[in-house]
């Protein structure tokens, strides 16, 4: 068995915290990357996903379009995003595809009436743990933790949002979950409760406890990070919770069990990249929620600071955070670690534009300006793309489920 420091959580989120608060929230580095050509380029890029779409929607698609695509895939990361050439063909491989459609299709089987939304949701996690898959040398594939894992999202979201059952159930049934990850005991009392009980034994099938008992405590810390959530609602003064904090804590958690689940050991390096990593989706998603969050309340790092003004400040302490992380934390050992370095600096560069373009009343002109002219679409080009393909994937699923 490897022998590894583990990295105690609380001590994670207080290191990622000082680096948060040391960074400025001053940042310059916007350089004009925007052309009309590459427009072009993502429109065409969505007619050809389109076509697909339908083809796999219509029951007739092949493994060569699942080699037309990769080719098509690759060719777009290198020739419009101007990713590297040898980078892109060591990342995109079949297997991304492959994996993807598994999933897909395993989650459709297990839950029949199963939603667009969710099935994407859970979906988003299993290209993280795709990405923790190359960081960590690993085989990209789907495994039946990896599975469980991210079908935990949705089932358990769905649970906690059912509005027939009390507030009082679902926090004794939080316990009683809480107690299934961290012992293996107990069943669920309903179909949904076994369905999200089931999730854990299938993890346990890949990662017996006793050797890996990492793989637990992570899962552990994201129920802590999910039940620690619940203090950001409603809050009566912006000093009353540790909102930062929770974000930390919370996505932290959520990529870290991620490697875990990749190698069910980790090195300390590795714990620490991964927990930043979460940070940086974490605190994109508060981002991309703005509007949503607050009509329901729910207060974050970003949206409780656009009750005082622009958000132009913390925006650019987030750049500053994100450029430490990738210098500093990502340990860039290897070609593949180099290749999935450029992949994820362009994902978390398009992730900021998205969310810029969705909350353009909460920034100033010139930051606004500033981060669209260093992105290569323009922000109308880019939103309708956006909302195409996700129209696109909502007629799929709908007539697949």
């Amino acid at each position: 068995m490897i022998k590894t420091k583990s990295l105690n959580f609380v001590e994670l989120k207080n290191k990622i915290e000082d680096i948060w608060y040391s960074l400025e929230d001053e940042y310059d580095i916007f350089p004009y990357r925007y052309d009309k050509k590459k427009d072009e380029d993502l429109l065409k890029m969505k007619e050809f996903l389109a076509n697909h779409m339908n083809r796999y929607n219509q029951g007739i698609s092949t493994t060569e379009d699942s080699k037309e695509i990769l080719k098509k895939v690759q060719s777009f990361l290198v020739e419009t995003l101007e990713m590297n050439k040898q980078s892109v063909e060591h990342l995109i491989r079949e297997q991304f595809i492959e994996c993807s459609r598994e999933f897909v299709e395993r989650a459709k089987d297990f839950q029949k009436n199963i939603t667009t939304e969710s099935v994407f949701q859970a979906l988003r996690n299993i290209w993280t743990i795709n990405s923790m898959q190359i960081y960590l040398n690993k085989e990209v594939k789907l495994t039946d933790s990896m599975f469980a894992y991210s079908m935990l999202y949705p089932l358990t979201d769905n649970f906690l949002d059912d509005k027939t059952l009390s507030r009082e159930y679902k926090l004794e049934f939080n316990k009683r979950f809480r107690n299934k990850i961290k012992t293996g005991e107990g069943v669920g009392k309903s179909q949904q409760e076994k369905d999200i009980f089931y999730m854990i034994d299938l993890i346990e099938k890949d990662y017996p406890r006793a050797e890996f008992p990492e793989v637990f405590e992570a899962l552990v810390a994201i129920q802590d990070g999910q039940n620690m959530s619940i203090k950001q609602h409603g809050l009566s003064g912006i000093y009353s919770e540790d909102i930062l904090g929770i974000s930390i804590y919370k996505g932290g958690a959520s990529v870290l069990a991620d490697a875990y689940l990749v190698c069910g050991h980790l090195e300390e390096a590795d714990q620490l990249f991964a927990f930043t990593y979460g940070v940086i989706l974490q605190i994109a998603d508060d981002f991309q929620d703005i509007k949503e969050d607050l009509k329901n309340k729910h207060y974050t790092i970003m949206n409780i600071q656009t009750k005082f003004g622009k958000l132009d400040s913390l925006i650019n302490k987030y750049c500053n955070f994100i450029d430490y992380s990738i210098k500093e934390i990502f340990k860039e050992e290897g070609e593949h670690r180099t290749a999935l370095k450029e992949l994820i600096t362009e994902s978390v560069q398009l992730l900021r534009f998205g969310a810029v373009i969705k909350n353009k009343r909460y920034i100033s002109r010139k930051l606004f300006k500033n981060i669209t002219k260093s992105n290569f679409f323009s922000p109308r080009v880019y939103t309708n793309v956006e909302k195409g393909v996700d129209k696109q994937l909502e007629v799929i699923m709908a007539s697949k489920i």
